[in-house]
């Protein structure tokens, strides 16, 4: 893609984030500088999200709502206390959940690359994905 495209690409995703939404300049200015020191990855779309909307719901499930401040702190949180370096692989066998989605930050957050794993699958198939994503 050549120069232009990559431009009408970027601000197409900016604009899909609510970066380019009217804003509080402060929020906007951290919601920006999150997106700066974190990139678009799990981590800095969470950052961002919360910088620019802490109060907004996050996530909802049946266990009720979270915003996106509650849904970074509880995943700092358990980011902290995760045996986990970067570069490790960890395996998140669970259902969805707003669980699920704190774990899948937090590995995120302490640099380790989650690795999905479906819960119907038998335990030969978990065994062989297991072994393939080492």
């Amino acid at each position: 893609m050549g120069r232009v495209g990559d431009s009408a690409f970027l601000l197409t995703t900016l604009a899909r984030r609510g970066l380019l939404r009217p804003g509080s300049p402060v929020r906007v200015v951290r919601q920006f500088d999150e997106l700066r020191r974190w990139g678009f990855g799990l981590a800095g779309e969470l950052r961002q999200a919360a910088a620019r909307d802490p109060g907004r719901i996050a996530v909802i499930d049946e266990s009720g709502s979270t915003t996106y401040a509650q849904l970074l702190d509880r995943s700092q949180r358990l980011a902290r206390v995760l045996d986990v370096a970067a570069g490790d692989r960890v395996g998140l066998l669970c259902r969805n959940s707003t669980a699920m989605i704190e774990t899948l930050i937090a590995a995120t957050i302490a640099g380790a690359d989650p690795v999905l794993l479906n819960t119907g699958l038998s335990g030969p198939q978990l065994a062989a994905v297991a072994h393939d994503q080492g």
